[in-house]
């Protein structure tokens, strides 16, 4: 499944994949923890500061 995620990402350049990734999201989140541990896991970095409150 990261592999899959990395991929898309490389080849979209996207950092929305939420939107775009197949499996969806939420089954990654389930699997993984949460999304954004997901996208670090695949080795995508991201902006998002985890502290803050959505």
């Amino acid at each position: 499944m990261l592999k899959l995620l990395r991929e898309q990402y490389e080849s979209t350049g996207s950092k929305h994949l939420s939107k775009l990734i197949r499996p969806s999201s939420s089954l990654y989140a389930h699997r993984f923890g949460s999304w954004i541990r997901a996208l670090e896991l695949a080795g995508i970095t991201t902006t998002r500061n985890k502290k803050s409150s959505p």
